[in-house]
């Protein structure tokens, strides 16, 4: 997701940017950031470029913060606008923009968070999660928050930074994230995030957390081969990230 921060004060866009980068990081999020620290700079790359959510101070310019978001909505009224300021007082002219929200400086760590996940629900390219049943409560969890899933009987564990047990068969949970490159069936019952890999060596697939499993068999070439793809794939995309910063 691309995401631009524009902002003519520094120390802002620095703590605003180290989130983004450590949120991404947590959730195994796409998330690729530019800043700019003049309106007209952004203007100037929204003529070739696209961002689907965009952060905004209205203290700057010119043209000021408000006079940018009517310039970008001339092309774009797709793109999730958030205006960051330090006064409320411009609320009224900021909604006429269509803005997703207004946060008021310095913002909360807390409100950010909320907001980003709200965000993330109204993208097309949104992150994808799913909705397990916990001890009869709903809980949602990103795909990228899954280390691996282990079947348990007619349960099955999703293991995160926490441990779920939810009842829903494993093979129902392999069906939901079957299409997602980054899982993997490395034995009858588990499933790995790939993501999450330290190594595949003989017979045995080595978590990051350093919890083991025995790989397939019969399977164990193609297992590591997979292994070796989804890396190479990564780099790519890392790659791709760090030339449009």
């Amino acid at each position: 997701m691309k995401i631009a921060i524009v902002d003519d004060d520094a120390q802002d866009t620095n703590r605003l940017a180290a989130f983004l980068a450590e949120w991404s990081e947590e959730h195994h999020l796409d998330f690729s950031v530019t800043v700019f620290h003049k309106s007209s700079d952004f203007l100037k790359a929204f003529e070739t470029a696209r961002y689907s959510l965009v952060f905004m101070d209205i203290y700057m310019g010119p043209p000021s913060g408000i006079e940018t978001a009517m310039k970008l909505r001339e092309k774009d009224s797709h793109a999730l606008l958030i205006f960051l300021t330090s006064s409320p007082e411009h609320m009224s002219d900021a909604f006429r923009c269509h803005a997703f929200d207004y946060l008021v400086k310095p913002f909360d760590l807390e409100q950010m968070k909320k907001t980003i996940l709200d965000a993330l629900a109204f993208l097309p390219e949104k992150e994808q999660y799913l909705n397990l049943s916990v001890r009869k409560q709903n809980v949602p969890i990103f795909y990228s928050d899954i280390r691996y899933v282990l079947a348990s009987s007619n349960y099955c564990m999703v293991y995160t930074k926490e441990e779920y047990r939810c009842r829903t068969s494993f093979s129902q949970l392999q069906k939901l994230l079957e299409n997602d490159s980054r899982f993997l069936v490395v034995n009858r019952g588990v499933l790995v995030n790939l993501d999450y890999v330290e190594s595949m060596d003989g017979l045995t697939c080595l978590m990051k957390d350093k919890r083991t499993f025995p790989l397939n068999t019969r399977k164990h070439g193609q297992l590591e081969q997979a292994l070796i793809e989804h890396r190479f794939r990564r780099r790519k995309e890392e790659l791709r990230r760090r030339t449009r910063i």
